[in-house]
């Protein structure tokens, strides 16, 4: 799981940050009254040549299912099927995810996309432009997310948080999430009939959920530094460094004074120990969808309706295939 941020644009970066907090803390005070937000999806399946439907990186319509479905769990706050996002203290954040069912023409989708990409297997950072242009759907209609079959440098996943896209001339073009085919679904939700291709610590969905939570402007708990440095939301312990495993192996650090969350999303644990995005990081997320007009018009009504997202009912399977 990685973080990919803009170069090169420090103060403008700098100047969007501190208009957010501002915009945060005014969010933080204010009485709030919570709508629930729906953000339309597209996969687009960058999958090596000559690779069959169901065969490696080109992974099947069920296996990113499973993987929508995983994403309404942990950001509803629902219990699934291996306990995840089960802390009392934990937030529903109000905000769920639907496979768009209309592409940007208004003609009938899954809202997946398969498109043969030769830089599929081990996929090079400098080629993230170039492979997006291949293939994408609005990025302020669409929250865009491309498959590969695997990412330079062992990287899980990669997004951009919106203050470091606003003002960048290319962010129409780059704004989303790559993730390697074995993060991307579920094998708590792989049909007895199917094979998922998936990873076995990295597995369950957790990717995309860190990486989503990077595209609604959260940081890594860590701050990515020591205990001097913060994430940006209250509730969330002080902690230092990345952290990899889940308790008791290895054990859960006590850091900056604090016993470190590990079991929350944005930080690098194993899959099976995430089960948490806390009620700061609910404001924080909800707040930039509000502030950043190209995160806002992806969720207004008339955009759930062009992307046939009114009713996200459609995009979850049956509890009987699993």
């Amino acid at each position: 799981k990685q973080m990919q941020l803009a170069k090169g644009r420090g103060q403008e970066i700098a100047a969007n940050q501190k208009a957010f907090q501002t915009f945060l803390a005014q969010a933080e005070t204010a009485e709030q009254t919570q709508d629930l937000l729906r953000i339309p999806v597209v996969v687009h399946v960058m999958h090596a040549p000559g690779e069959a439907y169901g065969v490696a990186s080109n992974i099947t319509d069920e296996q990113i299912l499973s993987q929508i479905e995983v994403l309404n769990e942990d950001f509803r706050k629902q219990l699934g099927s291996r306990g995840f996002n089960n802390l009392a203290v934990g937030a529903d954040t109000e905000i769920e995810f639907c496979l768009a069912t209309r592409d940007p023409a208004g003609n009938v989708s899954n809202g997946i996309v398969r498109v043969p990409y030769s830089g599929s297997n081990n996929f090079q950072l400098a080629q993230d432009i170039n492979m997006k242009d291949l293939s994408r759907w609005p990025t302020t209609r669409y929250l865009n997310i491309w498959i590969v079959k695997s990412i330079q440098s062992g990287i899980l996943g990669y997004a951009y948080l919106p203050e470091t896209l606003n003002g960048d001339p290319n962010r129409a073009r780059i704004d989303g999430l790559v993730i390697g085919a074995r993060y991307f679904g579920s094998r708590d939700k792989q049909p007895v009939n199917q094979n998922f291709y998936l990873d076995n610590t990295f597995g369950y969905g957790r990717t995309a959920t860190h990486e989503i939570g990077h595209y609604l402007n959260l940081a890594h708990t860590w701050g990515d530094g020591g205990c001097e440095v913060d994430d940006g939301v209250g509730d969330t312990p002080l902690c230092s460094g990345q952290y990899f495993g889940c308790p008791p192996n290895p054990a859960r650090p006590n850091q900056c004074g604090n016993d470190r969350m590990v079991e929350n999303y944005m930080d690098y644990s194993d899959d099976v120990c995430f089960n948490i995005f806390t009620q700061g990081q609910k404001t924080r997320m909800r707040s930039a969808m509000q502030f950043y007009a190209f995160r806002n018009s992806l969720t207004s009504p008339a955009n759930l309706i062009a992307t046939g997202c009114t009713d996200s009912s459609n995009n979850l399977f049956a509890d009987t295939l699993f």
